[in-house]
């Protein structure tokens, strides 16, 4: 959930998120709808995370990290 935020949490999909409230888009387990949806995010978030060395990754875990902290989303514990 950390490495793919902007891709789970995008505003440019229509009508997945009816409340502040929702940890997940509606879409969220429509295969293959998420994906179709969000494909260009999904392919750039990969490409970004297949070029990554440790300290990239770190940076990227502990910037989302910082950024998101308490926010509910599924798949994501702050504990």
């Amino acid at each position: 959930g950390l490495l793919f935020w902007n891709v789970i949490f995008s505003s440019d999909v229509p009508d997945v998120f009816l409340t502040p409230f929702q940890d997940a888009p509606l879409d969220m387990h429509t295969y293959p709808y998420f994906y179709r949806n969000r494909k260009q995010l999904v392919e750039d978030t990969l490409s970004r995370l297949k070029a990554c060395d440790a300290n990239d990754l770190k940076e990227w875990v502990g910037s989302s990290w910082e950024q998101h902290k308490g926010v509910s989303c599924r798949g994501v514990t702050w504990e």
